[in-house]
């Protein structure tokens, strides 16, 4: 799925032939184009003036809700087979939405395993309400 002309959601088969997840897709989820850092060694080069423009997502209602309306959705469809989801950004934190997500992710039967790669800038009680769910917070 594209957005703005790039990738926001790649997938593909788990290549470890040994993974306990070897019959699982993965999924590589841009939840937003924002960041509140610009890292001069990010691998998404938020750092980049060309990168870190000014974003529609916190503006325009119609981006910010796409997850409701087509990725969940997606993802719950009987032909996707179980997969592992990793949610990134920009910062993924910065989604207003971010827990009601995992949640709706923990939801899906087919979902194995939720990885959130996030910069850990959030205060404590945001990280302590994910303490109980099923994602893997990867600092």
């Amino acid at each position: 799925m594209k957005y703005n002309g790039e990738e926001v959601i790649s997938a593909g088969w788990s290549p470890e032939e040994n993974n306990i997840y070897e019959r699982s897709i993965e999924f590589i989820w841009d939840l937003i184009d924002v960041c509140n850092y610009n890292c001069s060694y990010c691998s998404v080069g938020f750092w980049s003036p060309d990168k870190n423009q000014e974003s529609s997502f916190f503006s325009d209602n119609n981006i910010r809700n796409t997850w409701k309306r087509v990725v969940i959705p997606k993802l719950k469809l009987h032909t996707i087979p179980q997969f592992a989801i990793d949610l990134l950004g920009g910062e993924p934190t910065l989604h207003p939405d971010i827990v009601e997500i995992i949640s709706e992710l923990e939801q899906i039967e087919k979902s194995v395993d939720i990885m959130l790669t996030t910069n850990m800038t959030k205060p404590e009680k945001f990280f302590e309400q994910l303490i109980n769910t099923k994602v893997q917070v990867v600092p």
